[in-house]
């Protein structure tokens, strides 16, 4: 027996990827059929793609939330939920300040056709990009042969471990910075609907304005969408640092199985940590083993790291249509000039 050399046998795969990718079938679906996956699939879902989150996320970065179903020969195999923002009759889905959004899926070999299937359904409703988040739970090869268009980017998570010799630990090597802050006046408490209406967007904005050189772009009603959804969910928690009256710091969280999946802000380093420790306790109250507390730039890593994170890989996938991404590029392209063009004419009134 002669063996085929790599080549041809990636030649072989990519082939394979191909065939099962038009053999799926991608369609409307609704939430009803949405929470029934999420469900069914918990050991590889996050409460990031809860059909309720998704819709919150639509509100703050779509208006528009886009729900698909992957069909195979055995029935519904993966979900998109996707929050799509369009430019004329373009849209995009691009990267929320959560990890683990966009896809529900059962994983293994089956993932690179349904990337594939799901990259030509979004071009069949005129998206020219999206990003796709997977959870660490969800493996990714980067070496899958995929078609066309289809992107695979490494990203790091920090993860908190709750158990109660971890959390003394952090809390003893920071205890100089925990007692400084409390003496300070800082205190972690529950939110309340009255913040989540107002003051915690202009929070949000401020930090993010100061610390990323491009903040995403949301609408404010995304917060009291977010109380209204999660209020009085034994799941969901949220919690906000107060010095005074005055909020330095948020930390939202969703419990599922024995994970804390949580994301926070905070006007100073300080804070965060203190939250973070927080948000340990409380998880190992509710009987989790541990904190997913996502990534961030380099130096917010890092400082999680100090704060006892051990950090995780997991996986974004873009997907991006040849022909709509580059008339999507031209059209951007097109009312930035024409932006500068209206800034210069007025400056030269």
């Amino acid at each position: 027996m002669i063996a085929a050399s790599p080549a041809r046998h990636g030649s072989a795969e990519r082939a394979e990827v191909e065939r099962r990718a038009r053999r799926l079938a991608v369609e409307p679906i609704g939430a009803a059929e949405a929470w029934d996956f999420h469900h069914r699939h918990a050991d590889l879902t996050t409460p990031y793609t809860r059909p309720d989150f998704a819709e919150m996320l639509a509100v703050g970065f779509g208006p528009t939330l886009l729900r698909l179903g992957v069909f195979g020969e055995r029935g519904i195999e993966a979900v998109v939920q996707l929050a799509v923002r369009r430019r004329g009759l373009l849209g995009t889905a691009d990267q929320t300040p959560f990890p683990y959004v966009g896809l529900m899926t059962g994983g293994g070999e089956r993932l690179p056709s349904q990337l594939l299937a799901i990259r030509r359904a979004l071009a069949r409703e005129r998206v020219a990009f999206a990003v796709l988040s997977l959870p660490p739970q969800v493996v990714v090869d980067p070496e899958w042969p995929r078609g066309a268009g289809v992107f695979i980017h490494p990203r790091t998570t920090c993860v908190v471990p709750t158990d109660a010799a971890s959390l003394d630990a952090v809390e003893a090597r920071w205890a100089r910075s925990v007692r400084r802050a409390t003496r300070d006046g800082l205190r972690v408490e529950k939110a309340t609907a009255a913040e989540m209406s107002g003051a915690l967007a202009g929070l949000t904005a401020d930090v993010l304005s100061r610390s990323m050189a491009a903040p995403p772009d949301y609408r404010e009603e995304m917060f009291p969408v977010a109380w209204e959804t999660f209020e009085g969910d034994d799941d969901a928690f949220l919690r906000v640092a107060h010095v005074g009256d005055r909020i330095e710091g948020i930390m939202f969280s969703i419990k599922q199985g024995t994970t804390m999946y949580a994301d926070g802000i905070a006007r100073h380093p300080a804070t965060l940590g203190v939250l973070i420790l927080d948000l340990g306790r409380l998880a190992a109250r509710c009987g989790c083993t541990s904190c997913d507390i996502t990534g961030g730039p380099p130096k917010v890593v890092a400082y999680k790291e100090r704060w006892g994170a051990q950090l995780s890989e997991y996986h974004d996938v873009h997907l991006r249509d040849p022909l709509l991404g580059t008339a999507y590029d031209a059209l951007r392209r097109a009312s930035l000039m024409g932006r500068a063009l209206a800034g210069g004419a007025r400056r030269g009134g």
